[in-house]
């Protein structure tokens, strides 16, 4: 360091300080409204192509209806519905060709034409031979369309703003399917026609003025016409030579390498991206959309709805297009990944409440007081759609492969897409007829949430990467070395080995002694859902009120708040390892009063004892997880505290099952024994002991959980200097607020905790077992129960194994969002049952949704808030921090369990349901406006974050 200073001062003084610095050129920025102006007039085409898809939605109830000029019958109605999709998917491949000849500009001018004469059929036919050409013809016009379009923005807009841009072709489709909605209002389908087919004339007279796409200028060695549309594109001032001897580069790459059928199948990234880019599409497809979207009409007609079928359709088509707007502004933000997640996740669950309607129509049901439901699920499912499977597909398609084979894997690719798109839409009718209107949509369910798999298994994040990146990390060259750098080049140079990560999962008591009390506070969370029913049976030897089952299940929680309260004193005064060491006492004494109580007040006392332990535990263990973990285990060792801790859950629901409570609390009672035995073999946290200047026993402790092989010297400075220059000054709760990067931690670490318990998590658990008797469910409630905290062992594991490699945000985000859908249609279910409607034929529906909400929470909401407390606070201030954010959380626990049952009493089950799902909505907010991701960021790097250093979602 002092080599370092003395250069830089010899430096200083060998400098002469009257030499003044060269000026810095300004750089002319290129102008962004001509790009727009260019993008915006090439899509006006796609205006066009969006009343071609809407068409059928006002035309075929005309057609059908006795006054038609011309009847066509449900069979006939369906070919006229889906051809067009089999057109565009013959229409698509040859136009590779085309473009490349003719050019794209000149190329989409030509689409204008059969656009024109398919409207000019549908206009004079009384012939339904007719409808299908016009229809199969209008469709090798849509297929040009989605691929000409793609490469038009492509090469003409900056990366910068790429995302935006290509993502208008969608908004201006769903413009035209809006407008094709509003004129079958006002008019007959002639009268569409009359007017769609003007809209292709407009475009003629529009986009002849827009120039034609420089890099196609290029290829065919027009250079000068070239530069004169960039400049145009780019602004007079800009200066367009550096990216103009770019695109010659690129251009002459590619002409050296072009591809073939067999180059897209030759290597990894390619392959990859075909897979990706066919999955997309596959399962945007097979969500059913087209289907949604024909047949929008009959679905509101069928639902028994009292708005008319056309105003529900223009309500949906007015919801879609805000939507994909606003996808055009969140793409490059948020990211392809989360858009695409939440997107399939939630029409799953818009699918299945379409067909949960229609299955309690076709049952007899009374369905009036829910009308609105088909309604409000088509429109959430279009909205989803629109921000995430509907525009996203297509623009991965343009950055996923490389220039020599972009043409013809579109080609393949878009090709493929129409005809599923005819399949789905040829087959939905009868699909209908076959299995039943409920069937359908949920075996559309069923692909949605394959679709969110796909995703988040095989999708990579492109959002801010050039394309030379995105093919790194095709061929198995993972970008994220690039991203998280320089935590990857550290770890490339000092990371331990896979055995020493494994000592630290085992030997460090991270998998046999630590967790083992994260087991131990399952058991109590979990001990009143077996046990309070046999308490308050009539052969209980103690019997207890529904008041003071509510006080024994909510003085956990009491217990918890006067427990976290001096834990991170305790911790930072004795060490983290003392006060878990010593909290296996309360938990031990705890059980020996449960087991040997005759009186509630013992019940109580035990209870608020075990709460002291846990809320003790929940402020000390991320702190000690998080300080022994390396940055890229981080995630998955503060999700498997959890992971154990929904062991002992299930445990306790087993136990509970086959024995009474007295052997419940003798067996739980052995846990905190184990753990004891077990942890003390494990050394105390390096982070504390390099705090308390006990150096050579923190080198030790390091060299222990990183094993004998690794060396710990650089890590053992930073941490010194961590620790020093957060030591510097003495931290006070006024300073929790006047800091930005502390104040916004605490933001977050408390707004995590409010949503976890304002979920309703704890008196789902808490009363899962009153949940399945309420429900009138088959199963019997104990093993219904079981069945549940299987799932959730099974979930947060694979949380553990996936937080590190999908992220916080993504996984808080889909598991607030679904958490509320879950309960929402719990809600409704009870709503049903609280109307005297018979729901005997869907008793399964409560134990489904708490089986998926558990599932979603262990997933995300469950681990991550806890995990992220250890992460998100300074040094400085973590131990004072800690308090008040685990403090907040089992406040509300407290309220929330104690109040469950009086706001059922007063509000209903539904409306207790539903008020838990408005919060995980709200939630979903918070997260994606104010939660940063911390994946693979050393403490440092998120401290900066914190202070302003970058946005909360990059």
């Amino acid at each position: 360091m002092e080599t370092e200073l003395s250069h830089r001062n010899t430096l200083q003084d060998n400098t002469p300080m009257e030499t003044p610095k060269p000026e810095t050129p300004e750089v002319t920025k290129a102008d962004k409204l001509p790009q727009i102006i260019a993008t915006l007039a090439a899509n006006f085409i796609s205006f066009s192509a969006g009343t071609l898809l809407t068409w059928t939605s006002p035309a075929i109830p005309m057609l059908q209806h006795e006054n038609s000029p011309f009847r066509i019958t449900d069979q006939e109605s369906s070919w006229v519905g889906s051809l067009m999709s089999l057109g565009a998917a013959f229409g698509g491949p040859p136009f590779g060709i085309v473009v490349n000849k003719m050019g794209r500009k000149r190329a989409l001018l030509a689409l204008s034409l059969p656009i024109i004469a398919s409207w000019i059929i549908i206009i004079c036919t009384r012939s339904v031979t007719w409808l299908y050409i016009a229809r199969f013809a209008s469709g090798l016009t849509m297929g040009g369309v989605c691929f000409a379009i793609p490469i038009y923005v492509a090469e003409t807009v900056e990366p910068s703003i790429r995302g935006p841009l290509s993502a208008i072709m969608q908004l201006q489709l769903t413009i035209g399917v809006l407008f094709g909605y509003l004129v079958g209002l006002v008019g007959d389908h002639r009268a569409l026609s009359f007017i769609s087919c003007a809209l292709p004339m407009l475009f003629l007279i529009t986009f002849s003025w827009m120039p034609e796409s420089p890099v196609f200028l290029l290829s065919k060695n027009r250079k000068d016409t070239a530069k004169k549309a960039l400049q145009w594109l780019r602004g007079r001032d800009y200066d367009v030579e550096d990216e103009l001897t770019k695109m010659e580069d690129r251009i002459q790459e590619a002409q050296q390498n072009k591809g073939t059928l067999g180059d897209l199948m030759s290597s990894r990234g390619t392959v990859t991206a075909l897979i990706i880019a066919l999955g997309l599409m596959t399962f945007q497809q097979l969500s059913g959309i087209n289907a949604v979207i024909f047949y929008s009409g009959k679905i509101f007609e069928n639902s028994s709805s009292s708005l008319s079928a056309t105003t529900a359709s223009i309500i949906i088509g007015v919801v879609q297009v805000l939507a994909t707007y606003s996808s055009t502004l969140l793409v490059d933000k948020a990211g392809r990944r989360i858009l695409l997640l939440l997107s399939s996740t939630v029409m799953a669950v818009c699918l299945t409440a379409l067909g949960l309607y229609f299955y309690l129509q076709s049952h007899g049901h009374d369905v009036d007081s829910i009308s609105w439901l088909p309604v409000a699920s088509v429109a959430m499912f279009i909205i989803v759609f629109s921000m995430g499977f509907g525009p996203i597909p297509w623009i991965m398609l343009g950055e996923l492969f490389p220039g020599n084979v972009k043409g013809i894997a579109s080609a393949v690719t878009a090709a493929f897409n129409w005809m599923l798109a005819f399949a789905v839409t040829k087959s939905f009718q009868n699909l209908l007829d076959v299995l039943g209107s409920p069937v359908t949509f949920w075996l559309f369910a069923v692909m949605c949430i394959a679709g969110t798999i796909f995703t988040a298994v095989l999708v990579p994040e492109t959002k801010g990467k050039d394309l030379e990146e995105i093919q790194l990390q095709l061929s198995g060259k993972k970008n994220s070395e690039r991203e998280l750098e320089p935590v990857e080049h550290y770890k490339k140079h000092h990371e331990a080995s896979k055995e020493n990560y494994c000592r630290i999962c085992n030997h460090a008591g991270i998998c046999n002694g630590f967790t083992l009390g994260a087991m131990a506070v399952g058991t109590v969370l979990a001990w009143t859902s077996p046990t309070l029913p046999e308490l308050q049976s009539t052969n209980s030897t103690l019997p207890v009120t529904r008041e003071e089952g509510s006080w024994i299940g909510s003085l956990v929680a009491v217990g918890a708040i006067a427990g976290a309260l001096p834990a991170g004193y305790f911790a930072d005064r004795f060490g983290r390892k003392p006060v878990i060491l010593a909290l296996s006492a309360p938990f031990l004494l705890s059980w020996i009063l449960i087991t040997v109580a005759n009186a509630v007040g013992t019940l109580y006392a035990a209870r608020f004892i075990a709460g002291f332990a846990t809320g003790a535990v929940s402020v000390v263990a991320p702190m000690y997880i998080g300080e022994i973990a390396e940055s890229s285990v981080r995630g998955a060792l503060g999700s498997f505290f959890q992971v154990m801790l929904t062991v002992g859950i299930l445990y306790t629901y087993v136990v509970g099952a086959i024995g009474d409570y007295t052997w419940l609390g003798i067996l739980s009672g052995v846990i905190p024994i184990v753990f004891f035995i077990s942890f003390s073999r494990v050394p105390e946290s390096p982070t504390y002991l390099v705090k308390k200047q006990r150096t050579e026993d923190a080198k030790k402790s390091l060299q222990y959980y990183r094993g004998s092989s690794y060396n710990i010297w650089k890590e053992l400075q930073d941490l010194e200097e961590d620790i020093s220059e957060s030591t510097k000054t003495k931290v006070s709760i006024r300073d929790l607020v006047s800091s930005k990067g502390i104040r916004k931690a605490l933001t977050v670490s408390l707004g995590l905790m409010i949503f976890q318990q304002l979920s309703g998590v704890n008196a789902v658990i808490f009363y899962s077992v009153d949940i399945f008797n309420a429900a009138g469910s088959t199963l019997d409630p104990n093993v219904a129960a079981i069945i549940v905290g299987v799932v959730q062992v099974v979930v947060t594991y694979i949380a553990s194994a996936v937080v590190d490699r999908a992220g916080r945000r993504v996984l808080l985000l889909l598991s607030a969002s679904i958490m509320g859908l879950c309960l929402a249609i719990l809600g409704l279910y009870f709503y049903l049952k609280n109307k005297g409607d018979d729901v005997s034929g869907i008793g399964w529906l409560p134990l489904l949704c708490v089986t998926v909400y558990i599932v979603m929470f262990s997933l995300g909401f469950g681990p991550l808030p806890w995990m992220m407390m250890g992460e998100v606070f300074a040094p400085s201030v973590k131990g004072t921090a800690s308090s008040i954010a685990v403090c907040t959380n089992w406040t509300l626990t407290f309220i929330v369990t104690f109040s469950f049952g009086k706001l059922v009493e007063g509000l209903g089950e539904e409306w207790t349901f539903w008020l838990f799902a408005i919060i995980c909505g709200v939630a979903t907010i918070f997260i994606f406006y104010i939660v940063p991701e911390t994946k693979g960021k050393t403490l440092t790097e998120i401290q900066r974050i914190l202070n302003g250093g970058s946005s909360p979602r990059n």
